[in-house]
């Protein structure tokens, strides 16, 4: 096939073992490639002249290190293979093959279908054999980034690679929809704050509300904020505008909080709750630090004062005014006096 796509040169890096397998993968890529375009079909000569050609000029280097019995047999696809293999020492070793799939674990942001791949990659020298699935699944329970994941499949009855792959990609798919809702909520959030903020504004700028209505909205039908609220509201705007500024900084005598002196303080439009006058706000309302005035008795008064003795009731039905006898001990006289 004419589209078919050929493998890239041969990489060597690292030590003997990373060079190996390198070579292997390549090979692997050559195979994939002779059937592909239809190679394969052709004979020995032309298949081992294509390896040579797209080997790489590092895999050629090598290739011209070969010794041959007869000269013919450069020419021999499947020589030309045996003696790379010979060159890389392509005899497995199963122990470190094992080593590196039992400590293979998940890494961050690596989803569980790249995971399982690398351990498949991985387990293919290991000689596993008919074990090679249920290793993958404990590798997979095992090395999972995510411990509800771990425990979800520590805790489900007949649990196989196929069922354990699904699993774990549920829950990806379950937080990439969570993230979306989150995302979406967030903005929603935004947007709320910023219309508030904006309707805060303008509800200043228009003196606090002054033509609310009785049930507790202002002019457009917004909600009545309190005093202390406008306040808190209104120095966000100066608070914006702060490093902008260099004008003297000072306490506030309407609202107690500090800004500038050409800053317009919403209090100003406000009506303390104490003495119900604009201007301020209830706690820095004038009245409310003023002393209150205590009366003392003066024992020295100059007018004569008057002790009831005694109290006689007189009842007279039929007369509508009513009036009582008292007894004064000043000089043993008696009055009349009308109570009301």
């Amino acid at each position: 096939m004419e589209h078919a796509r050929p493998p890239a040169e041969l990489v060597l890096e690292g030590g003997p073992a990373s060079r190996a397998d390198s070579w292997r993968k390549w090979l692997k890529q050559f195979n994939v490639f002779l059937k592909a375009s239809g190679v394969y079909k052709e004979s020995k000569e032309i298949q081992a002249s294509l390896l040579v050609n797209l080997i790489g000029s590092e895999g050629y280097d090598i290739y011209l290190t070969f010794k041959y019995i007869k000269e013919e047999d450069q020419d021999d696809i499947d020589i030309l293979i045996k003696k790379f293999n010979e060159y890389f020492g392509t005899k497995h070793n199963t122990t470190m093959a094992r080593f590196r799939f039992f400590t293979r674990n998940q890494e961050i942001g690596e989803t569980i279908d790249t995971y399982a791949t690398a351990l498949r990659l991985l387990s293919q020298p290991c000689e596993f054999e008919h074990l090679e699935d249920g290793l993958i699944r404990d590798r997979i329970v095992c090395g999972v980034t995510d411990c509800a994941v771990r425990d979800r499949l520590l805790r489900t009855d007949d649990l196989t690679l196929e069922k354990t792959i699904k699993i774990c990609q549920a829950n990806e798919m379950s937080n990439e929809d969570s993230k979306q809702i989150e995302t979406v909520k967030s903005g929603e959030s935004a947007s709320t704050s910023a219309v508030d903020a904006l309707f805060g504004t303008r509800a200043l700028r228009r003196g606090g509300g002054a033509s609310s209505s009785a049930g507790g909205r202002d002019g457009r039908g917004g909600p009545l904020m309190r005093s202390d609220q406008r306040v808190r509201r209104g120095n966000s705007e100066f608070d914006s505008r702060r490093n902008n500024n260099s004008v003297n900084v000072k306490c506030c005598d309407a609202c107690g909080i500090s800004h500038y002196d050409n800053y317009r303080c919403p209090a100003t439009f406000l009506k303390c709750f104490l003495c119900n006058n604009r201007g301020h706000v209830k706690r820095m309302c004038p009245m409310k630090n003023n002393n209150r005035q205590v009366h003392e008795l003066n024992n020295n008064m100059d007018s004569d004062l008057f002790h009831v003795s005694t109290l006689k009731e007189h009842y007279n039905l039929k007369d509508s005014k009513w009036y009582e006898i008292l007894t004064l001990c000043k000089n043993g006289m008696s009055e009349q006096f009308k109570l009301d």
